[in-house]
């Protein structure tokens, strides 16, 4: 076999390794590109979750304090009607309290 002839031959197993290796390279690529996919998707649906979870959470404790209020506030009518005096004499004591408080932060 010539140089002549060598080169040849190794001039076509350079080519068809580099084409090989770009195909194995685009083949990597494309792999990379379906899990970089999946991997925000992934990401996505677990910070929804979290969303839903927190929202649900949030929902749950307002519920709950409105429910708390609501009985507080039946509680409270239900003892101006039942002592009004002593409603009246512990608002008053209250707002003498209050502006007692308030009227010493403005000196």
């Amino acid at each position: 076999m010539s140089l002549y002839d060598q080169t040849r031959d190794s001039e076509r197993k350079l080519k068809n390794e580099a084409a090989n290796t770009a195909k194995d390279f685009a083949s990597e690529v494309n792999q990379l590109k379906e899990n970089v996919t999946q991997l925000t998707q992934t990401a996505k649906t677990a910070s929804n979750q979290k969303v839903q979870a927190a929202s649900d959470y949030i929902r749950s404790r307002v519920l709950g304090l409105k429910a708390s209020g609501e009985k507080s506030l039946e509680q409270t009518e239900a003892f101006i009607r039942e002592k009004p005096g002593q409603s009246i004499a512990l608002a008053f004591a209250a707002g003498v309290i209050a502006h007692i408080l308030l009227g010493r932060g403005r000196s």
